[in-house]
């Protein structure tokens, strides 16, 4: 935020225009997606000011979301195609990452799989009043217009982080998982490093955990998407659906249902034919039609 200040100047809040708003985006990213544009400086500018409207400073600001063909433009400009789809985690993935990862990175990724929380919520969670291991639950700070709430954990969860090793150095101590934040590049040096281990592609925590729990739920276990979506924490199933649940296998399941559909058809249709027997024009029994 402080580089958009920077770019803002002494201009007044009353006085910033939402166009003005996506020129300095634009300036201060010119190589980037429309939606680093969108988190990293519309998104803070936006609430700054929405909330100097509500003490009476100035009025609110409303800024449009970027159109299909804004980003089309601007990722031809970068060649680079954005949007694209993230790749979820799976139970071998995780299983395969926990075998060479830290304990504490495993377990993080164990806990984000099963539960679908985001990153931050599970390293702000505290070992003292949100961690119940003998009931097996945690609980999970407020996000994203969800309230802080307790959730169950397996129990293979449960003794992931009960076997926690107290950890040296400067680590906080008082976090379920003993980090303080991501911020630090050994937390992201050792999660690449723990995949190059195991042999597997990397996935970032949140699509290993989150975006794995919402593919895990929805496609190949098949939960109706109402109780995955609350179970998820999202605001309703069209979210979960249209960005979290990521179809596998491509066109060959959709080919292989159709398969199965007409073999399934002809069955019925051959044993409706053997079964359809009417009687010969003096009753005196039946004969196959």
């Amino acid at each position: 935020m402080g580089k958009v200040l920077l770019e803002i100047g002494d201009t007044k809040l009353r006085d910033i225009t939402p166009k003005m708003v996506k020129q300095i985006a634009r300036r201060m990213y010119p190589n980037a997606s429309v939606d680093t544009w969108h988190r990293q400086v519309v998104v803070p500018v936006r609430s700054i000011i929405n909330s100097a409207h509500e003490e009476g400073y100035c009025a609110p600001i409303r800024i449009r979301a970027y159109t299909k063909n804004e980003r089309m433009a601007q990722d031809r400009a970068r060649g680079k195609d954005s949007g694209v789809k993230k790749k979820p985690g799976s139970w071998e993935w995780v299983l395969a990452f926990k075998d060479q990862a830290d304990p504490r990175l495993g377990a993080m990724a164990l806990f984000m799989f099963t539960t679908g929380a985001r990153i931050g919520q599970t390293l702000a969670m505290k070992r003292k009043g949100d961690l119940d291991l003998f009931r097996k639950r945690v609980r999970l700070p407020a996000a994203k217009g969800h309230p802080t709430q307790w959730i169950d954990i397996l129990p293979e969860v449960a003794a992931a982080i009960g076997a926690l090793p107290l950890p040296e150095g400067k680590l906080n101590r008082e976090r379920v998982f003993y980090y303080a934040g991501q911020r630090s590049g050994w937390f992201y040096r050792e999660w690449q490093r723990a995949c190059k281990a195991a042999g597997i592609p990397y996935l970032p925590p949140h699509s290993a955990g989150r975006h794995g729990f919402g593919t895990e739920t929805i496609v190949r276990q098949k939960i109706d998407p109402a109780t995955a979506a609350r179970d998820g924490r999202w605001s309703s199933a069209k979210v979960l659906l249209d960005t979290y649940a990521h179809a596998e296998e491509g066109s060959a399941s959709v080919q292989q249902a159709f398969q199965d559909g007409l073999e399934a058809a002809r069955t019925k249709l051959v044993q409706g034919k053997s079964g359809n027997r009417r009687k010969d024009p003096e009753g005196k029994g039946t004969q196959s039609a």
